[in-house]
Parts: C-alpha cells; structure tokens; sequence
C-alpha cells in the first residue's frame, strides 16, 4: 500500500547491498522513509519543508525510486543559481551549461519562483534551485549564488561533480560510496531488525551467523553481544535524528 515504507528483509544482505555505493542523500531517505511521524505526514500538503524536503515522497519507495529533492536548508551542497541572460542586448553573465544531454538524468519539479532540480543517477547527484526556470529550454547562463563559509566546500564539490556530468565524464562523477556505508547499513539492518521485533540474539545470528551459535552466544562470544549492543544505540539514534544530520 502507498505510504507504507516497503522495507528490505533485514537477514538478507544483498537487500541492502545497493547501498555501499550510495551518497548521504540516499541514506537521509532511508532513514527518513522508516519514520512513523514521516510516513503520517506525506500526503499532507506543506509538510515536506519540515522534512527538509521540497516535497513529500512516497516513503514505500526506496531512494533509487524515490528521488527526493533535499532543500537548500538542509543539504548545504544544494546549488543555488539564477538565469543571467543579458534580456534585448543577447549578452549573458556567467557560463553557458546545456543540459538537454542529461535530460534521461534529470528531474525537475517546478516551485513557484524557481525550478527545483536534480540531475544524477538513482546513487548520485546534484541538487540545483534554478530561479527563472527554463533549464530544459536549451543553453542557459547561470550566475551561481555560493552561500555562507561552511557552506562553500560542498557546494564547490557540487560544481565539480556538475562539470563532470555536463563534460559526460560519467567515470569520474560516479563515486565509489562513502567510507563508512557498511557501519551505516548494518545499523539500517538493526534497525528493521528491531522493528520486526527481533531479538538481539535474533540479530546476533542474522548479521553474524559465521561468528556465533545460537546456543549460549552471550558466553561463547562476548564482543558480538557487544557489538550489536552498540548497533542497536546506533540504530535509535540515527532513527530519532533529523535529515539534516546527515548533511551536516
């Protein structure tokens, strides 16, 4: 049914595996689509914006479906242009970016003063709020805004990747994932684990059926009752934190 965040079962490592080759946006959804206040809200007009979202999506679907557009507010590597065409004069500031090449890569939802964008595969991406619209109307000139110090590095990262995506160097602008997307996915797994009401035992021999028996696992093997003690503080704390958490 929509609206019920259609989950991975958590035994099955393969399920989750898409993820090792994921950026942060991937996994604020993950996280964001398991949220029971999250799942109520979605179809509720003007509540995306307190997700972080410009607009709800559907929490059934995973982040290569989904494709949620994460606001400037949020994700400090949002790009933030205007169109600078030169009006009567034909004379333009900024660089020429002609993104009807990309456009199988391309998502666009219209806001009120602006195009809202997304250009990238289900993995990666870059997120851009273009004022003045018209981005698949041919070349557009692009003044760029580069907000707040903080905020500098990301955004000129985002530009980079953008370059790359526009140069079609496809190899270069796919990443391999990030560094620590294996800690993260076992503790996404523990998460569904507890949410299917699976003991720690239960996840102990889910996760690390080659390390551990079932029979008197807390005494044969001491640091994985640790190990998925601490998955399981992980676990609630990712749960409970807000998107931007991962943005940060």
């Amino acid at each position: 049914m929509a609206g019920e965040a259609a989950l991975p079962d958590w035994r099955e490592p393969a399920d989750y595996q898409w993820l090792m080759a994921a950026d942060r946006a991937c996994f604020a959804w993950e996280w964001l689509r398991r949220d029971a206040g999250y799942r109520g809200d979605w179809r509720r007009a003007g509540q995306a914006g307190r997700y972080g979202l410009v607009r709800c999506e559907d929490p059934a679907l995973d982040a290569r479906s989904a494709l949620p557009l994460w606001r400037f507010d949020c994700d400090p590597a949002v790009l933030v242009g205007e169109r600078a065409d030169g009006g009567a004069t034909g004379r333009t500031v900024g660089i020429d970016f002609d993104f009807r090449g990309l456009a199988g890569m391309l998502r666009v939802v219209a806001g009120q003063d602006a195009e809202h964008i997304r250009i990238g595969d289900a993995r990666h991406g870059v997120r851009i709020d273009l004022n003045g619209g018209g981005i698949l109307a041919g070349p557009v000139a692009i003044a760029w805004r580069l907000v707040g110090v903080d905020g500098l590095g990301p955004q000129l990262r985002s530009l980079s990747l953008l370059r790359a995506m526009c140069r079609n160097e496809r190899p270069g602008w796919r990443r391999c994932g990030e560094a620590r997307a294996s800690r993260w996915i076992l503790a996404l797994r523990t998460h569904d684990a507890l949410g299917a009401d699976a003991s720690h035992q239960d996840i102990a021999h889910g996760l690390f059926a080659a390390l551990v028996t079932r029979a008197r696992w807390r005494i044969e093997a001491p640091s994985i009752r640790l190990r998925v003690q601490r998955l399981a503080r992980d676990a609630r704390s990712l749960a409970a934190s807000p998107p931007s958490r991962w943005f940060a």
